[in-house]
């Protein structure tokens, strides 16, 4: 029993926290599976709209059919269908920008003014302007205006977006989700476990001297080969407890009755030399017998013990099943029973 009260809770709990943790690791892989698909899925959209940028830089280069006064203070444009499409399907969301040379705005937005690339390549970023994240491409084109810088920006870039609703469509449903299912498998796998427990209770509950079997029908499938194995030590067990209280009887009968002859010389013995005059050898040998007489007594009555004992076991083998006791009732009825008794002495 103190072998098995310390460590049965903790295997429990430990193969209860095991199976929770086995079971929820999946759950949280899958949702950051999710999140990773998700953005996968939102980069791709994302690299589909930068190609849609590029491919709307030379129509809107196209657009520019030439200068508005000598000083080349303006441009005269005429807006491809597709980039008046563009323009005018987010009017919030999307903004374009020609420059010279130099980086000075000739037509469109001003904040997308800046430094002109410097290679003919497209150039790629992302800007904050007033509160909407932009994908913003720049790009030096010749046109029948000169060479110019033609700036596009769309401010419906899916990584932004999803970065931003990341916490509220992502994380939180995932962590609600998962919260939700480890309170459903903490719940399903105390069910589980509840034969284990009722198990480990029974065998805590037990007397030291109980050695009967478990019944094996009472456990789960699973457990059954252990309740098997218990069964067969508690047998062994009997058995070798069996064993030793026969020795012990059988060695107590056996003593009992040279004892008893030896006793009743060591007597006769002790008897005869008290009764001779006490003379110096006499005395010397009536106080060997006595010493001897007293070593027999000893010998007899552990002989006698080791019977009562072995008879004492044996009635103690099959022990009443346990039951609930009143404890003030108990000390109660027993005070008044051997009060009158213990006033006397």
């Amino acid at each position: 029993e103190a072998m098995t009260r310390p460590g049965a809770p903790a295997m429990t709990g430990g193969l209860q926290r095991r199976l929770v943790v086995m079971l929820i690791s999946p759950l949280i892989l899958l949702a950051l599976l999710n999140a990773w698909i998700d953005y996968r899925s939102a980069d791709n959209v994302a690299q589909q709209q930068d190609q849609r940028l590029v491919a709307l830089v030379p129509l809107l280069a196209d657009s520019v059919i030439g200068l508005a006064d000598s000083a080349g203070g303006g441009l005269l444009m005429l807006m491809a269908p597709p980039i008046e499409a563009f323009l005018g399907a987010g009017p919030d969301f999307a903004a374009f920008s020609i420059l010279d040379a130099d980086g000075r705005v000739l037509r469109g937005q001003s904040w997308l003014a800046g430094l002109p690339p410097t290679t003919f390549e497209p150039e790629f970023h992302s800007e904050e302007n007033e509160g909407t994240t932009w994908r913003i491409v720049r790009q030096r084109v010749q046109s029948v205006a000169g060479e110019i810088t033609v700036v596009l920006a769309d401010g419906t870039d899916p990584r932004q977006q999803w970065s931003r609703s990341i916490l509220f469509k992502v994380l939180l449903p995932n962590l609600v989700l998962i919260t939700l299912a480890a309170f459903a498998v903490n719940w399903a796998v105390r069910r589980a476990l509840k034969p284990l427990l009722d198990l480990k209770e029974a065998v805590e509950r037990r007397s030291p001297r109980d050695l009967s079997a478990i019944d094996e029908q009472a456990s789960p499938e699973e457990v059954r080969p252990l309740v098997q194995s218990l069964n067969r030590l508690f047998g062994l067990v009997n058995v070798q407890a069996e064993g030793q209280r026969r020795f012990v009887a059988d060695a107590a009968h056996q003593l009992r009755t040279p004892l008893a002859g030896l006793q009743a010389q060591v007597e006769a013995w002790a008897q005869a030399a008290n009764a001779q005059p006490a003379q110096p050898s006499v005395t010397l040998r009536a106080e060997q017998v006595n010493k001897l007489r007293k070593a027999t007594r000893r010998t007899s009555q552990l002989a006698n013990q080791l019977l009562a004992l072995s008879r004492a076991d044996a009635r103690t083998m099959h022990p009443q099943p346990m039951q609930r006791v009143d404890l003030k009732e108990l000390c109660e009825t027993t005070l008044q029973t051997h009060l009158d008794a213990t006033t006397a002495k």
